[in-house]
């Protein structure tokens, strides 16, 4: 192994001892810690972090949005809209003049991610990365998907013990680690300041919105398009049973579950998550909130004490326990991807890129997005699309010049699609982790086992459709968007903070979540919702209502 080789290291945290009296005595935000347990709220005045030198609560503005003036997609974006490309550029431009690093300038990174990868010492791809950004020293610190991300990162802040970039999940005491823990970004990212990172300018201006504590831009966003979930179809089966995806009111959208469902054929309308995704699509369809609804005197309403709710909790266990819709599978495991793949079902309600995903691996499904009808036929349902960060990161505490050099570090890795930053870090070298199919890049056996890296769970590039060989594909999600994403209803508790919600408020959710399961599977009966919601406010809602409130009539 050569110098270069040993100064790119790969860990992961198992290989770190973790002792449980490590993770609550520490001095960082290990449970119980000294920073209290106070409701905090995201833009209460707070001291000042170390990164930059402006004084706490001063005025700001937003990060300048500025789309790529180098990468030239086939359909325009913008910062609502996400660009698309049908093919990739056959010579992509560098986004990034000048190595963003010296040589020898060491990064350390903090992420998950979901397959095992080749350690740094060698992995080619990464270590072309490396040698790209100016010949860094490059420092992964895994903590694999399905493990306790959460344990792992408390026990880094409690031994202070952190890596100079760390992806962050809304944890207890949020405000008051950032404020401690990690930078200040204002001074480098507030206004123009940000069109020194021309990548990270690129960003939307409403990602941002995630990352503003205590009146201070503390983390940079990983950001996901605003389009959000969509209903997705297998338009071929949908053809061949001869039902219609053109629904006019939601007694047809019913109607069609039932008619394209066909056991003796292995065959079901949908599947998938009840609570989280059936009864919230079916409350969506009666015009019912995205999350939170807030009424004209700041009075916040959480989606499931609405009667839009109340009324998809009836209907969807109607579907479920009459209409035999659901594979009989939902509620006891199985991959439903596996079953759209095959046909066993066909219709889903997720994420935008599922469609990327779905057209790569099963080139021969033929696949739409319908539109969803209001539930009484007055027009089209409208959207619930996204405008929080999928995630977000932090650099710790340092000198100004060094968080300047570690924000160069991010905007190299937000180089956007279609650059040959991004086609590098995505599908390495020619010949090596991937072959041309036109200018479309295929990773090789050796690309998909070098590729993973904690980098994509630390930033992302400005989002961006692509979907290699599928134009048609590509091209239908652009449309979509432009249909849906302007009048979509956005949650109104994006940015505002509560420590209820992140301490009790998964829990309190968890309980009304299998509630829900319970009712809709008919092991449960519907006159216990009034209860369950009660029960809801009580452990945790009207706690998390009042943070919200009292955040949001400061906003």
């Amino acid at each position: 192994m050569t110098e270069s080789q040993e100064a790119h290291t790969y860990r992961t945290l198992s290989q770190r001892p973790i002792s449980r009296r490590g993770l609550l005595a520490g001095g960082g935000i290990a449970m119980g810690s000294a920073f209290g347990l106070a409701a905090c709220r995201a833009d209460e005045p707070s001291p000042q972090g170390a990164g930059g030198s402006s004084q706490p609560g001063a005025a700001f503005t937003m990060p300048t949005f500025r789309p790529s003036e180098t990468v030239v997609a086939d359909l325009e974006g913008s910062s609502d809209l996400m660009p698309a490309f049908l093919s990739y550029p056959a010579e992509p431009p560098r986004t990034v003049s000048d190595p963003p690093l010296a040589a020898g300038t060491a990064v350390s990174v903090f992420g998950t991610q979901g397959a095992p990868a080749v350690p740094l010492s060698n992995n080619d791809l990464w270590q072309a990365v490396a040698a790209d950004m100016g010949g860094a020293e490059l420092d992964f610190i895994v903590a694999p998907n399905g493990e306790d991300q959460l344990q792992k990162l408390q026990t880094m802040l409690a031994g202070d013990d952190l890596t100079d970039i760390v992806q962050l999940n809304t944890i207890p005491q949020l405000p008051q680690v950032l404020e401690a823990k990690f930078a200040d970004l204002t001074d480098h990212l507030a206004g123009d300041a940000v069109l020194d990172y021309p990548n990270l300018a690129a960003l939307p201006t409403w990602a941002w919105e995630g990352c503003i504590y205590g009146g201070r831009i503390r983390t940079v966003p990983i950001v996901r398009g605003k389009l959000g979930a969509i209903p997705i179809a297998r338009s071929d089966i949908f053809s061949q049973a001869g039902v219609s995806l053109d629904w006019s009111d939601g007694d047809s959208f019913r109607q069609a579950c039932r008619d394209v469902t066909d056991p003796a054929a292995n065959r079901w309308a949908m599947a998938q998550n009840l609570d989280r995704i059936w009864v919230r699509v079916v409350a969506q369809m009666q015009g019912g909130p995205n999350g939170w609804r807030v009424d004209d005197a700041g009075g916040f309403t959480h989606e499931s004490e609405t009667d839009e709710y109340a009324a998809a909790l009836e209907i969807v266990m109607q579907m479920y326990t009459e209409d035999g819709v659901f594979h009989p599978e939902t509620l006891t495991g199985g991959d439903p991807q596996a079953w759209f793949a095959a046909g066993n079902i066909v219709l889903q309600h997720s994420s935008y890129a599922v469609w990327g995903f779905l057209g790569r691996q099963y080139p021969d499904a033929e696949i739409a997005s319908p539109r969803l009808p209001a539930w009484d036929g007055a027009g089209t349902a409208k959207n619930f699309v996204s405008t929080a960060p999928f995630q977000f990161s932090g650099i710790k505490i340092a000198e100004p010049s060094r968080v300047a050099e570690l924000l160069r570090a991010l905007n190299y890795w937000a180089a956007p699609v279609g650059s040959a930053e991004y086609m590098l870090r995505a599908y390495g070298l020619e010949g090596q982790h991937h072959d041309l199919d036109g200018t479309d890049p295929v990773l090789t056996q050796l690309g998909q086992a070098e590729s993973p890296s904690p980098v994509s769970t630390v930033i992302s590039p400005a989002p961006a459709i692509y979907i290699p060989k599928q134009a048609d594909g590509a091209t239908a999600l652009y449309d979509l968007q432009g249909e849906v994403v302007p009048d979509g209803i956005v949650d109104p508790s994006v940015g505002l903070y509560s420590e209820v919600e992140v301490t009790r408020g998964a829990t309190a959710e968890r309980e009304m979540g299998d509630a829900v399961i319970d009712i809709v599977a008919g092991r449960r009966p519907l006159a216990d919702w009034p209860a369950v919601l009660e029960k809801w406010r009580s452990d945790a809602g009207d706690e998390i209502r009042a943070a919200f409130e009292a955040a949001n009539a400061e906003r």
